[in-house]
């Protein structure tokens, strides 16, 4: 990327002057693996939050979730757990999956790849970056902050590196892109995705779903309420 100036054009060919006069301007190699890091811990912490990131030109990160069948209410008396755990436990009957869909250029030059449709889109989400479960897009802003660079240099890394990796991949050449939280492969031009055991843990459990509930509205509440206060009391407006 950096040593084909004319392919992949931009500010982030030059050291950049940082936010804070305090902090030098960093080599465009370092400059770009910070990038790089905060743009995964970015996404990382979204996901940790119960929300699907797309990141644009690279592919989006979302949650695939199986429901199971509901838990029958049992009363149960238990010293070691209490009873509000023990809803948490009923209500515990989703398995959620990490799923990686790569963006529509990347998708077209993975000609190997056989599961590209993994997800399959509801017909009700219209716009191109709600892909999956509350989706959100990847923001620049904060991954520009947190580097202490301009927003400009950091949308010119990425396009640049989004970029690079699309050709490497047409041209067949193998990549290997970590990201901390996920590990994605790509080589005779297919790719394999895989998340870190411990990540996946934390997204299967019981507190997590409380994070991706738009809302725990009693079901006698339901008919009781008008539209303008079931919107009031969702957790995503």
């Amino acid at each position: 990327m950096l040593k084909n100036p004319s392919l992949y054009p931009g500010k982030h060919l030059v050291p950049a002057p940082r936010s804070t006069p305090a902090l030098k301007p960093l080599e465009p190699a370092a400059q770009a693996m910070i990038i790089w890091r905060a743009m995964s811990q970015y996404v990382q912490e979204k996901l940790e939050n119960g929300k699907n990131v797309n990141v644009r030109g690279f592919g989006a990160f979302v949650f695939d979730i199986k429901t199971g069948q509901p838990r029958i209410a049992t009363r149960l008396v238990d010293a070691n757990s209490t009873l509000e755990e023990q809803r948490q436990e009923r209500k515990h009957i989703h398995k959620i999956r990490l799923v990686f869909l790569p963006d529509p250029k990347l998708k077209a030059a993975l000609t190997s790849y056989r599961e590209k449709d993994q997800l399959n889109k509801p017909k009700s989400q219209s716009s191109v970056y709600q892909r999956g479960f509350a989706s959100i897009y990847c923001n620049p802003a904060p991954i520009a902050a947190g580097c202490f660079v301009g927003r400009d240099v950091v949308e010119s890394t990425l396009n640049a590196i989004f970029s690079a990796v699309i050709d490497l991949t047409s041209y067949g050449h193998s990549l290997d892109l970590r990201l901390g939280f996920a590990n994605i492969r790509i080589s005779g031009k297919d790719m394999r995705v895989s998340f870190r055991p411990g990540f996946c843990g934390t997204v299967n459990r019981k507190d997590f779903e409380a994070k991706m509930r738009q809302s725990d509205m009693r079901t006698s509440s339901i008919w009781s309420q008008s539209y303008t206060q079931k919107w009031a009391q969702s957790r995503y407006f």
